[in-house]
């Protein structure tokens, strides 16, 4: 059975924060960068234990995805996989974690 993704409403800011910097930054198309964290997102409609947890926060689950990191959840009862942060990796996590939500 398929879950579904579900983005929390700080996301959309967390990918909008990926493509400024690479336009403003580095001065590259980020669509490659976007594509691939989307496509790896995507695939967790099917596969949505493949990831580790984290280690200190066992409810969420981890992607690595270049230079990037995305928080997931994956809520069984309603077989919906939700999308908590996408961040540089770079960033500390308890100051990612600490936002609110």
């Amino acid at each position: 059975m398929n879950y579904t993704i579900r983005f929390q409403d700080l996301v959309a800011g967390d990918l909008q924060a990926v493509r400024d910097y690479w336009e403003q930054e580095l001065q590259a198309s980020p669509e490659r960068i976007l594509n691939l964290i989307l496509e790896i997102i995507d695939g967790l409609k099917s596969f949505p234990y493949i990831y580790q947890r984290l280690e200190d926060y066992q409810v969420l689950r981890r992607i690595v995805v270049e230079e990037y990191i995305v928080l997931y959840q994956v809520d069984e009862e309603r077989k919906a996989v939700k999308i908590e942060y996408v961040y540089h990796g770079s960033r500390d996590l308890k100051k990612v974690l600490s936002r609110k939500r």
